[in-house]
């Protein structure tokens, strides 16, 4: 596993079966990181969403089923999902 910083590119796949997909990690907190996962169509952002992820074992990230959140990481996951939200509405 390489080290994982703010802004890098990984590799998203929701779970097991789906396609996978680039994303942008935002944030690390603890065991899972917080990953920006765009959607394009024609080349053109239609939506971006915010995931919680864990790295798997082949550098895939992938949903976190389970995770326990402090009030920091807590704060920093509402913050992303109301940019993310703000971002969809344009």
């Amino acid at each position: 596993m390489n080290a994982i910083l703010i802004g890098g590119r990984v590799k998203f796949q929701p779970s097991e079966g789906f396609p996978i997909r680039d994303a942008s990690v935002a944030w690390v907190a603890g065991d899972v990181t917080f990953l920006f996962v765009s959607t394009l169509a024609i080349g053109q952002l239609v939506r971006v969403d915010v995931e919680v992820a864990q790295e798997n074992e082949d550098g895939t990230f992938r949903r976190a089923e389970n995770f326990i959140l402090d009030k920091m990481g807590e704060d920093v996951l509402f913050t992303l999902r109301e940019t993310a939200e703000a971002i969809n509405k344009y």
